[in-house]
Formats: C-alpha cells, sequence, structure tokens
C-alpha cells in the first residue's frame, strides 16, 4: 500500500516545481488533479495507486480540503507559506494577459487563514516560500513527506522554473467544473 502525502499552498508558491521534484525512483506526485476530477472521492482515488511506494498530490486548490484529506486520507503535508500581498502581486502579473477576473486578494487571504488553522498539525509541515531556494530546505522537507526515498537531481531542478502555462489555465478554467473543492461543507459535519 502506498504512503499518502500532499504539497500545497497558495497558488503561485512553487507546488509545480515541487511536484517534479517530488517524483522520484519510489515515487509519484500529481500535480493539479483537481480540475480534471469530480469529486473527493476521485482524489482519494489517486492516493491508492500502488505502482509506488509514495504517492503524492500537489494543488493549491486543495487549501480548502486540507482538513478532510488530513482526517480521511491521513496525508503527510508540506504546506509552502507565501505571504498573501505576495501571491495577489503574482496572480495579478500572471493573469494579466488573460481576460479571466479572477478575486485574487480576497481569495488569497482568506485560502491563507484556512492553511494557518492547521499550523500544529502532526502531519502538516510548514515550509516558508523563501526557504524553497534552499536545497538544504528542501532535502528536509521531502524527507519528511518520503523518509525512504532519494532526489538524484535535485541539485539540477534547484535551478528551473516549473510553472503551468497561461493558455493550460484558462483552457481549463473555461471547462465545466463543480468547484467542490470550495466546498467546506463537510467541515460542519460532527
Amino acid at each position: 500500500m502506498s504512503e499518502p502525502f500532499l504539497i500545497t499552498g497558495l497558488p503561485r508558491s512553487r507546488t509545480a516545481w515541487f511536484s517534479v521534484v517530488a517524483t522520484g525512483p519510489k515515487s509519484i506526485c500529481y500535480h493539479e488533479p483537481v480540475a480534471r476530477l469530480s469529486d473527493f472521492e476521485a482524489l482519494k482515488d489517486l492516493w491508492l495507486d500502488d505502482r509506488f511506494q509514495y504517492v503524492g498530490v500537489s494543488d493549491s486548490s486543495l487549501v480548502f480540503q486540507l482538513g478532510r484529506i488530513l482526517d480521511e486520507v491521513g496525508a503527510r503535508t508540506l504546506v509552502i507559506r507565501r505571504e498573501p500581498a505576495d501571491v495577489v502581486r503574482s496572480l495579478d502579473l500572471y493573469f494579466a494577459p488573460s481576460d479571466l477576473a479572477v478575486d485574487t486578494q480576497t481569495y488569497a487571504y482568506q485560502a491563507d487563514a484556512q492553511l494557518d488553522m492547521y499550523r500544529h498539525h502532526p502531519k502538516v509541515m510548514f515550509m516558508d516560500f523563501d526557504e524553497a531556494a534552499s536545497e538544504e530546505s528542501v532535502i528536509a522537507a521531502l524527507q519528511w513527506l518520503m523518509p525512504t526515498e532519494t532526489f538524484p537531481k535535485l541539485s539540477e531542478l534547484m535551478h528551473m522554473n516549473v510553472q503551468v502555462d497561461l493558455s493550460w489555465v484558462l483552457g481549463m478554467a473555461s471547462q465545466p467544473h463543480t468547484n467542490w473543492h470550495l466546498d467546506t461543507s463537510w467541515q460542519a459535519r460532527p
């Protein structure tokens, strides 16, 4: 049976880069699968892939599902903490070439408050965004997620800029979706 892990944080916090780094000889890390999944059960099914010792998901859109993931999946979680104001500036620059209207400020501050609720959870490790520039800090975070995995290409990957193409994001945004990942009604359950 595979060991699940999650990498999340606010958008533009290097989750795409971490998904590449976290895929290795004994691991796979799916990046932003929520856009292609119909519900939470489909997300849980990803973690059942027993071809790898470690199966991860790296997705900033899962911020509002973090508690449910911890309760129902038990995934070790790395939260990359970037200041909301920096995220808003980065998102606004990223979306500037498009006509997509996004309330980046409301989302960033609400998502940050949601993440902060899990700061002391035993299965959650927080890493400051600036620490992701340190190979030593990245190794520590990855080894916490996957204790027996190795990362032979990390030194090379430290200097790569990995991000999702804007045209792909706009294409996914135009597809019908239930937005199940934003539903927090699970929090009201006993």
